[in-house]
């Protein structure tokens, strides 16, 4: 199998490459190698001599651990996210008579020499000669730690591969969450509390760094490989059957990735015998008002508007939090202008509703579904697409700004209300003003005068009349600011509700203006 891949690897890069290609594919090899790899790999270098000398000490137990955790499991699953790891074509194995385990064991040296597990695998060589130098007493168990970084590269980046051919439809909310989570802590690594903000920029960096160290000391200690490191520094210490005892938790680890990798990738090459027979239930939801919904969340996601506006609220943090709490200081009006201003970036999908849905709105509007009913499950996705920007707004805000539980419901109140108003002037906007949006690019399709003029309207006119009336509450009557703003939102599904008719009466009379503007 092996042999067979490697063949087949070879006649396809002369293929698709030619002898021209594989020139410049060398000369670009070179070039990233000179650039960026050799400095990687001297960085690598340093680090494994720096941790050789402290070890052993549970400071550099953790951080090595931590390091040897983002080559090996970190760089594993970064590989199989972004191309997936399966080299072989397992459909085609699986009708011979061969072993899971032999298919598996090809696949592991197949996938060996893929980019990024040389990469990574250098890069562990590179931390362990320096170990080596700095600590020659860590040379015998030094070739385990390659191997198990090496391996754990290989079964995460497949495992990861195949739960993303099998599960990215159902994992995108997931993914995206993910994604701001892996913000947030890009950004928090570099921001400063405001209670232990210094007036030196040296200081706040290095008060910064020695959190930043702590966290990373304290967490890594739940990792498999801490515990490679730990074997290490019992080796230091002349602990041998201690060492070896410790190796068996990461090797216990990887066993466990292993087996789940494999029986993932089996099954995926076996098929599945049911799947080409019709299930008793044709759809995931009870009523036709939740399948709109889910239909309407599910379109703003697949967008690349709709994903940005799920980091919209961490940019609006790092506004409240950076620019404008140096040119005003920590105003009582923050939290609720922030509140407003991600409600403001709903106003594209709220005025446009259809416009998502594209040519699939005829689709739409041929299905035995109540017109009402199309407006409610609009209503109830796009409400659920922007009580996430308001939930991951109130997270960040209480993280970072610290506001007050009156400032944050508030705000999520004010946030509702305006929501309900954005989808009260949205549903004929929507009908009368139809266009059609991208999914795949930020750029959207020019907007009519009248709908711009109606969404500034709104920002200026009703997200002004808000933050007025909130500074003043919070100068005058801050304990008021809950009960206003629950009776605004009151107010706002009221004007919702009644309004209702009115548009499922125009989304009758119009469905032709809208079918030829759509599709």
């Amino acid at each position: 199998m092996i042999a067979a891949h490697l063949q087949a690897s070879r006649n396809r890069a002369v293929r698709e490459l030619g002898r021209s290609g594989v020139i410049v594919l060398v000369i670009f090899i070179v070039t990233i190698g000179a650039t960026f790899l050799i400095p990687l790999w001297t960085v690598m270098l340093a680090l494994g001599w720096v941790f050789g000398k402290a070890i052993p000490g549970p400071s550099a137990e953790a951080l090595l651990g931590a390091l040897l955790f983002g080559m090996s499991y970190l760089g594993g699953a970064t590989s199989g996210s972004i191309s997936g790891a399966k080299q072989l074509t397992w459909e085609s194995y699986r009708t011979y008579p061969v072993r899971l385990r032999s298919i598996f064991a090809a696949e592991l040296v197949a996938s060996s020499l893929d980019l990024m597990p040389i990469v990574l695998g250098v890069s562990t060589l590179a931390v362990c000669v320096g170990l080596a130098v700095a600590n020659p007493l860590l040379i015998p168990l030094l070739p385990f730690v390659l191997v198990e970084s090496v391996v754990g590269v290989l079964v995460v980046q497949l495992l990861v591969g195949s739960l993303a051919e099998r599960l990215i439809r159902r994992l995108r909310v997931a993914l995206n969450i993910l994604a701001l989570v892996l913000a947030v802590g890009i950004v928090f690594a570099t921001m400063i509390p405001i209670a232990t903000q210094s007036s030196d920029p040296m200081t706040s960096a290095l008060a910064t760094a020695s959190r930043l160290r702590a966290f990373v000391e304290h967490a890594a200690w739940v990792l498999p490989t801490t515990w490679t490191a730990k074997s290490l520094a019992a080796l230091a210490d002349g602990h041998f059957a201690l060492a070896i005892a410790y190796h068996l938790v990461p090797i216990a680890a990887l066993a466990i990735i292993a087996v789940v990798a494999a029986r993932l990738v089996e099954r995926e090459a076996s098929g599945d015998i049911r799947g080409d027979e019709p299930s008793e239930k044709l759809w995931s939801f009870k009523t036709a008002i939740a399948g709109v919904a889910r239909l309407q969340f599910a379109t703003i996601l697949d967008s690349r508007v709709g994903k940005f506006g799920l980091v919209f609220p961490l940019v609006v943090v790092v506004l409240v939090r950076g620019p404008l709490t140096v040119l005003v200081g920590r105003a009582p009006w923050a939290v609720p202008a922030a509140f407003i201003y991600v409600a403001l970036l709903g106003s594209q999908f709220q005025l446009n509703q259809f416009g998502l849905d594209a040519h699939g709105t005829k689709s739409l509007l041929l299905l035995p579904i109540d017109e009402a009913d199309i407006w409610r499950g609009k209503a109830r996705g796009l409400a659920l697409y922007q009580t996430l920007q308001a939930v991951s707004l109130a997270i960040f805000l209480v993280l970072v700004q610290r506001p007050s539980i009156a400032e944050i419901i508030s705000g999520a109140l004010v946030f509702a209300a305006m929501v309900a108003v954005q989808n009260a002037v949205g549903r004929p906007t929507s009908v009368l003003m139809p266009r059609m949006m991208p999914r795949k690019r930020m750029q959207s399709n020019a907007t009519p005068l009248a709908a711009v003029l109606i969404a500034l309207a709104m920002s200026l006119g009703f997200g002004g009349i808000l933050g007025l009336a909130f500074a003043i509450l919070a100068r005058h009557a801050p304990a008021y600011r809950p009960l206003v703003a629950f009776m605004l939102l009151a107010i706002a599904l009221f004007v919702q509700r009644a309004l209702l008719p009115h548009a499922t009466l125009l989304l009758r009379r119009r469905k032709e203006t809208l079918l030829a503007a759509l599709g």
